[in-house]
């Protein structure tokens, strides 16, 4: 028995470790950036080529000081399959295969990278588990939080950054382009709300961890700074942030896809939507939304 969990134990340390540097990707990616916004989109793809090509040789030490391969499989990933081999026939016969797994156009986004998102998704479904899905949503949020911030900063005129390509107006953010920005945001605030929603039910709280005491078995209570429960507090703040960040962005479709998101949302945690915390903070948001409108300088319109 002492053998086995001797052989799981750098399993479980580089388990860890790609759960970790996968949210640090997730993270670190949207707010990288150079101060040539022209090539701003080859720097976003240097780094997250980097941080996925560290974290496939965790993947491969993994398996040779654990000695064991573990690769989960769904039906989902035939699917993934068919799609990457259709991209690849349409690679190999295309005028310019080589510009085609490049990519060019302006976003570089060829064949190249659609192998790093199919690294990225079988990453994801072998080390993320439905307990670090808060891992992933946390750092999305956060990153989410950071962009918005710069974004407002931009817009108040005091970003210390000399931009090449940037005046008032609408704000770019880490992004180098505000349709980037919005659309970015409008995924973190549908993952903020998610968030805030399951905190206002209670589901983040850390369970007590028995202890031992004089040969008894008795539930030691968890610290009033541990539960994650009281992260309802923070978790209205992000929000009005990342939506501030939002506004700032000035982009009509990024709007459409929030709000459409929030109401698929809502409908489906309605009474969660009902609870008073909720409706402050989207009576709040309202009032943000109606100040920028009527200005015909930050309007979305």
């Amino acid at each position: 028995m002492a053998v086995k969990k001797q052989i799981n134990k750098p399993y479980d340390h580089f388990n860890k470790a790609i759960a970790l540097l996968l949210s640090l990707l997730i993270f670190i990616v949207p707010l990288f950036f150079g101060l040539n916004m022209n090539s701003l989109d080859i720097q976003k793809f240097a780094c997250f080529h980097t941080l996925l090509i560290i974290i496939l040789w965790c993947w491969i030490a993994m398996i040779v000081f654990s000695g064991e391969i573990r690769f989960n499989w769904s039906p989902l990933c035939w699917i993934v399959l068919v799609y990457m081999a259709v991209n690849m026939a349409a690679t190999l016969h295309s005028v310019n295969p080589w510009v085609s797994f490049l990519g060019f156009y302006g976003h570089h986004e060829g064949f190249l990278s659609l192998i790093s998102y199919l690294m990225l998704f079988f990453i994801t479904i072998n080390f993320i588990d439905k307990a670090r899905i808060l891992w992933v949503l946390n750092a999305i949020t956060l990153s989410c939080v950071a962009a918005g911030t710069y974004g407002v900063i931009q817009r108040l005129g005091l970003d210390p950054v000399k931009w090449e390509l940037f005046n008032a107006g609408r704000c770019p953010s880490t992004f180098g382009n505000p349709i980037g920005l919005g659309n970015y945001l409008s995924f973190g605030l549908i993952c903020g709300f998610c968030l805030y929603l399951i905190s206002l039910t209670n589901k983040l709280t850390v369970q007590p961890v028995p202890k031992k005491v004089k040969g008894t078995q008795k539930a030691a209570a968890a610290s009033p700074s541990t539960p994650l429960a009281n992260l309802k507090y923070i978790y209205p703040v992000f929000l009005i942030l990342m939506y501030l960040g939002f506004c700032t962005s000035q982009t009509r479709a990024s709007y459409l896809g929030l709000f459409g998101g929030l109401v698929l949302i809502c409908g489906l945690f309605w009474r969660a939507f009902l609870k008073k915390e909720v409706m402050v903070i989207a009576g709040i948001i309202f009032i943000i939304t109606i100040g920028f409108n009527l200005n015909p300088e930050t309007s979305m319109f």
